[in-house]
């Protein structure tokens, strides 16, 4: 991409200004921070972790920080985790770091020792260590207690890992000191209980990253530019605060580290490390804005940093010296030029969902980072998005993430596409999750996929709802079926009657009628609206058969829910392990732990209790019609939406 000067008609000035870390020069004052991928070939960059970051670069950011690589050798290293453990793969790391070069960007290495966060699950047959012998909350596995010895065969791992990168051409190493890892647990006054020379106060805790950063740049030269990645505050009881961190800064000086980049949170913190949409956008900057002015090194701040005007904001109020765009370049790779060419409209939108980053690494079977509005990420190799040698009349039926997503990937690639929609708008189900508090941005991501289907020239019919004669009228050459799902009825006496709505049915509207409310169904729909009729006042009680609730739900989401309902800032109740017998005027029968109670009183019931594929057009139209058909989307198997999306590209790059 051309990132002329002269071409470029900015608004945003601030962060179109070249930057400097050290005797490092930037392009921009744009960071694309170490996010995990998921991507890397057993501890190596192979073609699809390549492909990944050379998109990005090519999209203008300054200095892209590649992810946390691991500083020791991990047993059982799985696929996705990247490594600097050993001096194997150089000439791939080389490949990585060229690739990124050849693009204008700036290259750092972000440098890795989980420390008590590990366990089987986490990081295969690596032993948790920790200044002391003090679990975390989320592995819950208690470390063993580093001795001097230990620590001092550590610093070294950390120097030869920094070796390795400046070998294979990277600009800068970034020291990870934050999110609950070995660094971030010497800073922790909760899990440093150390009597020597690393426990104490803020700045004899701050001593091993101190060493640390001292040590990778006595072996690379003191002018070799060192990061430290570090929280403002660990947002957990006897964690690291705001004071603390500023005193840590200072005591980093000592070490001739040239740039913070200040980060918050641990497993297990309230706001969590990776916020959800429910947070504010720029929610972590003022810990950033604190630390600068105690410091004179520069600054990178982070935090759901999402829009161009906000990063230029923050620069321009000397909040910071650089922003971290890191979830935002995930959705969209050309967020910099797009953003710097007046072309903010076309940008990919993070909306926080967290259903492709976090909950697809979280999977116990993960293919990598992914994205709910661009499901590129990650696969910029294997989907490629090629013009069409025959041309095809293609019906699309249903404008759900689905549906918009197959109709405007077809139009682009040179079909003939006409997309049916039965609404008076498009977004499916997109438009209920937009109801629930917290998750209005999903409307972005509606607009987004909105947007692509008109400028791809897609033919729009609205307010129709498809069968087989209108599509024989319409004569295609092929029929997508993305008419999504439908709310399961229970089996239950009562539920037939006016006084049982369904769940989609007051997340629409958002209303229901009386003060008292029953939610039958404690997973991700019941729950969410449980939020939404909480925030509108209503007495909420949620009924749930299973002895947990939230099945459905991302952890995060689900962690932010009950911290919520913890501190009270939301306060409907659960019941779990309660099954419902039947429905009676203002009242539930229903049976828990074996005996049967009466919940009274009730105004209302929400029936939350599933979905079912809505699939009553492709075999009437294959019958029929003899066209051939595809079911997409919920309309084939009730899933997520960032699977709906994922399935309407492929069905789009499939014709």
């Amino acid at each position: 991409m051309d990132f002329n000067k002269e071409k470029i008609k900015s608004s945003f000035p601030h962060l179109a200004e070249p930057g400097q870390i050290g005797r490092l020069k930037l392009r921009n004052r744009i960071v694309m921070p170490s996010m995990g991928s998921g991507l890397a070939e057993l501890g190596y960059p192979g073609e699809r972790i390549i492909q990944y970051y050379q998109k990005r670069a090519a999209g203008g950011a300054g200095l892209i920080i590649i992810e946390a690589s691991y500083i020791i050798p991990v047993p059982g290293l799985k696929t996705g985790h990247m490594s600097l453990a050993s001096d194997s793969h150089q000439k791939e790391w080389k490949c990585l770091v060229d690739t990124i070069h050849k693009e204008g960007a700036a290259v750092g290495v972000q440098l890795h020792h989980p420390g008590r966060e590990t366990s089987k699950a986490l990081t295969a047959d690596l032993i948790a260590v920790g200044p002391s012998p003090i679990p975390s909350p989320v592995a819950r596995v208690v470390p063993h207690e580093l001795s001097i010895e230990e620590i001092e065969g550590i610093k070294h791992a950390f120097v030869s890992a920094a070796r390795r990168a400046a070998a294979a051409g990277a600009d800068l190493v970034e020291v990870h000191g934050g999110h609950g890892y070995l660094g971030s647990n010497f800073l922790s006054p909760q899990a440093n209980k150390r009597t020597d020379q690393y426990g104490g106060g803020p700045k004899e805790r701050a001593r091993f990253l101190v060493e640390v950063v001292r040590a990778i740049k006595d072996e690379l030269g003191r002018d070799f530019p060192v990061s430290c990645r570090y929280n403002g505050s660990d947002y957990v009881e006897n964690g690291l605060i705001l004071s603390d961190a500023c005193e840590v800064a200072r005591t980093l000086m000592e070490s001739g580290v040239d740039v913070l980049n200040i980060s918050a949170g641990v497993y297990g913190s309230y706001p969590a490390t990776i916020p959800p949409a429910i947070e504010p956008q720029g929610c972590f900057v003022e810990l950033a804005h604190s630390i600068k002015q105690m410091v004179p090194v520069p600054i990178i701040a982070v935090g759901r940093i999402k829009t161009a005007a906000m990063a230029d904001r923050i620069i321009a109020e000397n909040k910071a010296d650089f922003v971290a765009v890191g979830r935002a370049h995930l959705a969209d790779p050309e967020w910099v030029f797009k953003s710097m060419t007046g072309q903010a409209e076309d940008i990919a939108p993070c909306i926080g969902c967290l259903q492709g980053c976090i909950d697809s690494l979280s999977a116990v079977q993960s293919a990598g980072i992914s994205c709910l509005v661009n499901p590129w990420a990650g696969r910029e190799f294997q989907l490629k998005l090629n013009k069409t040698e025959s041309p095809a009349r293609i019906i699309v039926v249903g404008g759900g993430p689905a549906g918009l997503n197959a109709a405007w990937v077809m139009a682009a690639r040179g079909h003939h596409v006409i997309l049916v929609e039965e609404q008076k708008e498009f977004g499916g189900q997109l438009n209920l999750a937009a109801m629930v508090p917290g998750k209005e941005e999903f409307r972005e991501a509606i607009r987004y996929f909105s947007r692509k289907v008109q400028s791809a020239g897609v033919e729009i019919i609205e307010g129709k709802r498809a069968d087989v004669d209108f599509i024989k009228n319409l004569n295609p050459d092929k029929v997508i079926v993305a008419t999504g799902a439908r709310p399961v009825t229970p089996q239950i006496s009562g539920t037939e009657s006016a006084f049982a709505i369904q769940a989609w049915e007051a997340l629409k509207f958002g209303h229901v009628e009386g003060q008292r409310v029953a939610v039958v169904g404690g997973g991700a729909v019941g729950i969410e609206t449980a939020e939404l009729l909480t925030s509108l006042g209503k007495d909420v009680t949620v009924i749930e058969m299973q002895p947990y609730w939230g099945k459905g739900m991302g952890a995060i989401w689900r962690w932010y829910v009950k911290n919520k309902r913890d501190k009270k800032e939301i306060n409907f109740k659960i019941v779990t392990s309660a099954k419902v017998i039947r429905v009676e005027p203002h009242q539930i029968v229903m049976e828990n732990k074996g005996q049967a109670i009466i919940l009274g009183n009730i105004d209302a019931i929400v029936l939350a209790v599933g979905a079912r594929s809505n699939n009553y057009l492709g075999k009437e139209i294959q019958a029929q019609l003899g066209i051939p058909v595809q079911v997409i989307g919920d309309a084939k198997e009730v899933r997520n939406a960032l699977e709906a999306v994922r399935e309407g590209v492929q069905a789009g790059l499939a014709v």
